[in-house]
Order: structure tokens, then C-alpha cells, then sequence
């Protein structure tokens, strides 16, 4: 089943330091540092901000080994696990990822996950804020 190109108008409805996020992409495997899509945070101002995913940094393939994502990034591995296609040692896995709001002060009204349209699709598994 694809997945979706966007999925937008997440409620927010705060103050936010941090968003952290469980995530990761799926559907190829373009080169580590491809940006596959995009999380823009609203704000009740009418400004926006967009945090690029960049793979290797912020997320991974969830087939791609967890030794691939890059330490300089704000992610890990949060999860593994196996699922009816996986064999052998192989895992799936999921990465928790953590971004900075540059605007902390402003009330945040929404937030958007956008595809690049890449090979590989970025998918979102739950997010908090802080």
C-alpha cells in the first residue's frame, strides 16, 4: 500500500521547545543525505518553519541497518522488531528524532508531514511535543 504524499493539519495548539518524533521512511533506498520530505510547523501568526529529513541523519530506510544513521544527527534507533517479511537477522526499526522549534515563544497551531516525492517516503508513527 503506498503511502500518502502529505498529510497535513496535525492540531498543535501550543507553546512547543522540542517535537520529537517516531518515524522513519520506506520505499527505497535513495543516497544518505537525500532529503525525502519535510515537517512544517504553523503558527498562530500565520508564519511557518519547514525541517528537512534528511536520510542517513534524521531517518533511515527501516530495512537499513540502525550502524547507518549518522551520530551528528538528533535521531536514534528507538525501536527494532521483525514483520511478516523479515528473515533471518534481519529487522525493521523505527527512529526517534528530536527537532529544536526556532521559535519556541510562539503559539504552534499546526504541523504538516510533506513527501519529496523521492523513492523513499518518510512516515510519522506518533509525535510529542515538549
Amino acid at each position: 500500500m503506498p503511502l500518502p504524499l502529505r498529510v497535513t493539519g496535525i492540531p498543535v495548539g501550543r507553546r512547543v521547545r522540542r517535537l520529537h518524533f517516531l518515524h522513519n521512511s520506506s520505499g527505497g533506498r535513495p543516497t544518505a543525505g537525500t532529503v525525502v520530505g519535510r515537517y512544517v510547523l504553523h503558527y498562530r501568526d500565520g508564519q511557518s518553519v519547514e525541517c528537512p529529513l534528511v536520510l542517513g541523519r534524521d531517518l533511515l530506510d527501516w530495512w537499513q541497518r540502525a550502524e547507518l544513521l549518522k551520530s551528528e544527527g538528533h535521531a536514534m534507533v528507538a525501536w527494532q522488531g521483525k514483520n511478516r517479511k523479515t528473515t533471518g537477522t534481519n529487522l525493521v526499526q523505527l527512529v526517534k528524532f528530536t527537532w529544536e522549534n526556532p521559535r519556541p515563544s510562539a503559539e504552534a497551531t499546526t504541523l504538516d508531514v510533506l513527501s519529496a516525492g523521492v523513492m523513499a517516503q518518510p512516515f510519522l508513527v506518533a509525535v510529542t511535543v515538549e
